[in-house]
């Protein structure tokens, strides 16, 4: 069984990708990096999808229902005066559902994909769901019976407690060296093959290794999906598969 992981940026260049082989049974599960890289386009990314039963994406799969709904009233002239009256109207503008929990669980906050340049590689997701759904690939925003599922590299390494307490930017060789050291001793059946290079080097390589590990999580059921009254509304703006903050302990 195999899980990929894409960190999709706005262009291929800075797009990171990899794919992991499981193998084992409860209790004695193991995971290889069968390959990791940068530089990686939508035919790349569609082929990944399609050799793995979960895919992590980390981009954003939707737009807040509220935001949606303003660029509608704009367009048929039917704004609201009161819109974006106060702090709370705007957040609801520029945060979706998902982003709140993910603040709720663990401190962070996403970048949102109204108001920030995540944006971006969000149009280019909107376009490779679309390819997928045309070639029978079965997706869906929220993660749930779909081949893909939204994932946030950070929060997960929050959830697994791998965050130093004070650290720079991940394009630090210096702070991602430390982040390989401490996945490696928290997963010592995760085998790097050889990776470990790149991974130190390249931040898009090193998050698209933790985005495989989550789309496992969400493969075997040790991720946090929406609840039964949110789904709906996760259907429309997508939702962030947190993983069990247990789950490289035993990744069964």
């Amino acid at each position: 069984m195999r899980t990929a992981g894409i960190d999709l940026a706005a262009q291929p260049e800075r797009t990171g990708a990899a794919l992991l082989r499981w193998a084992g049974s409860p209790g004695a599960v193991t995971a290889v990096v069968e390959s990791v890289g940068t530089g990686v386009d939508d035919d790349a990314v569609v082929r990944l999808v399609g050799v793995a039963a979960v895919t992590g994406l980390d981009v954003p799969l939707g737009w807040p229902d509220a935001f949606v709904d303003l660029m509608a009233a704009i367009r048929s002239g039917t704004v609201e005066p009161s819109v974006a009256v106060d702090r709370d109207a705007r957040r609801r503008l520029t945060f979706r559902r998902t982003d709140e929990v993910v603040h709720e669980v663990t401190g962070r906050r996403p970048l949102s994909v109204s108001a920030d340049l995540i944006a971006h590689p969000a149009m280019r997701a909107a376009g490779l769901l679309a390819r997928l759904q045309a070639a029978g690939v079965p997706v869906s925003p929220d993660g749930i019976d779909s081949a893909v599922a939204e994932v946030y590299p950070a929060a997960s390494l929050r959830r697994w407690d791998l965050l130093p307490a004070r650290r720079g930017p991940k394009t630090d060789p210096a702070v991602l060296g430390v982040l390989v050291d401490r996945l490696r001793a928290a997963a010592p059946w995760l085998d790097l093959a050889g990776t470990e290079p790149v991974l130190r080097r390249r931040h898009d390589a090193f998050d698209a290794v933790v985005a495989a590990l989550v789309a496992r999580a969400v493969q075997v059921g040790r991720s946090a999906g929406p609840a039964v009254g949110e789904r709906d509304r996760a259907r429309r703006e997508g939702w962030i598969h947190l993983p069990d903050p247990a789950f490289l302990r035993d990744p069964s």
